[in-house]
């Protein structure tokens, strides 16, 4: 407790020093080329955060967790491209696409447990790649990818000037995600989630669904990664 309670400022001070590097006069985090390099890092730790709560502590081990991070790069170009919505209720609908396929792949995958589960996840993530590489109706851009219409996001993200911008916002992301892993896992269903990955039968002695508080766990950890897929995609400019 003594620890927590003197590395919490440290970690504000700390995050602070980060989100002001870029404006402090001359150093190493004021030039664009490293804040693109930490802006990619930053949504990267992000994604590890992200299955931490499915692995670490839920001890799901799921293999295509990587799809729904992609959902989140690919909804989000496929709907501002095809100017469909603006930039902003993009990321939101690749977010809210994200969970809903998280909910109906987790509700299958879950009636396995173990290596088979993982396998599974496995099996439904190759599925989303193939997808991706079929390129229908010349949506995903198969093999070659996919670029970002830059004129349709606001300009502050556009040109090597405004890297800063895209600095902040991978680093928003990261800090958003940590919150929220944050404050789960110290709620009462983040309880649960510990004792599931201890041990699932002690929890389903004492009378608790296991199955929901899973799936719960994997469709909250699948939203983050498509949050953090759709600032990849503003990073990246195309995948």
């Amino acid at each position: 407790m003594l620890r927590w309670k003197y590395s919490r400022p440290l970690l504000g001070l700390f995050v602070g020093l980060l989100a002001l590097a870029p404006i402090l006069g001359s150093n190493p985090l004021s030039r664009p080329g490293l804040q693109q390099t930490m802006a990619v890092a930053f949504i990267w730790g992000g994604l590890a955060l992200t299955y931490d709560l499915l692995f670490g502590f839920t001890g799901l081990l799921s293999f295509g967790h990587a799809l729904y991070f992609a959902t989140g790069v690919y909804v989000t170009c496929i709907l501002i491209n095809h100017e469909v919505v603006v930039w902003w209720l993009a990321a939101l609908i690749s977010i809210a696409v994200s969970a809903l396929l998280a909910l109906l792949v987790g509700a299958a995958s879950l009636r396995t447990s173990g290596i088979t589960f993982a396998m599974v996840t496995l099996a439904f993530g190759e599925a989303g790649h193939v997808i991706i590489q079929r390129n229908f109706f010349d949506l995903t851009g198969g093999e070659n990818g996919i670029a970002l219409n830059a004129d349709l996001i606001p300009e502050f993200w556009i040109s090597v000037a405004n890297t800063k911008y895209i600095y902040w916002t991978a680093l928003a992301a990261l800090i958003f995600t940590y919150v929220v892993i944050w404050w789960v896992t110290e709620s009462s269903a983040g309880r649960v989630f510990a004792a599931l990955r201890d041990n699932e039968l002690r929890v389903q002695v004492l009378g608790l669904n296991t199955q929901r508080f899973k799936l719960l766990s994997f469709v909250i950890s699948a939203a983050l990664a498509a949050l953090l897929g759709a600032v990849m995609l503003i990073a990246a400019g195309r995948l």
